[in-house]
């Protein structure tokens, strides 16, 4: 796909469109193992061009996939928030509280009965992932959960898609 097949005739914008939907297709024809450390690697070479492509393409696919799965009265509870984090020594943590992949599946599964949404933590994002943060991302995948990814560990901020941050706003949990 290239913007000459849309008349030949395209402004900076209409080739960017043109540009994410081919990236986006590319993230679709992933196999789901592929998928997981795209958005397990969210934070690898954040600061060079490739690593912010990574993480647009990972995130731009995610609200694809959900989008088109999720119907009206399965829109997420943002009051009912699980925080999971991984440290750079693989350590996954629910709410704070150090937990196994078991038990993480079945805060995760209880989490979406709640239709709660997730917020990803991963301590030096830069290097490569540990296989615990691939498996937290491959469990919130499974779960279709709704994920929202922090770059500091109190969750304060908010990954956006162009790689840029922004606080988050203040929310209130029951």
């Amino acid at each position: 796909m290239s913007w000459k097949q849309f008349g030949g005739h395209a402004s900076d914008v209409d080739r960017r469109v043109v540009n994410r939907v081919e990236a986006t297709r590319r993230f679709q024809e992933l196999s789901g193992e592929q998928q997981i450390r795209v958005l397990a690697t969210f934070g690898h070479n954040l600061r060079s061009i490739m690593g912010l492509r990574i993480a647009v393409v990972g995130i731009v696919g995610l609200c694809l996939l959900w989008g088109g799965t999720m119907n009206a009265q399965a829109k997420p509870d943002e009051s009912v928030v699980g925080r999971v984090a991984v440290t750079a020594k693989g350590a996954v943590t629910f709410d704070g509280v150090v937990v196994t992949v078991d038990v993480l599946k079945q805060k995760l599964a209880d989490l979406k009965k709640r239709n709660g949404v997730v917020w990803y933590y991963r301590e030096a994002g830069k290097g490569e992932p540990p296989a615990q943060a691939m498996e937290a991302m491959k469990l919130v995948v499974d779960n279709r959960l709704p994920i929202s990814m922090s770059t500091k560990p109190d969750y304060s901020d908010v990954l956006l898609p162009d790689g840029t941050t922004r606080p988050r706003p203040a929310t209130r949990r029951p």
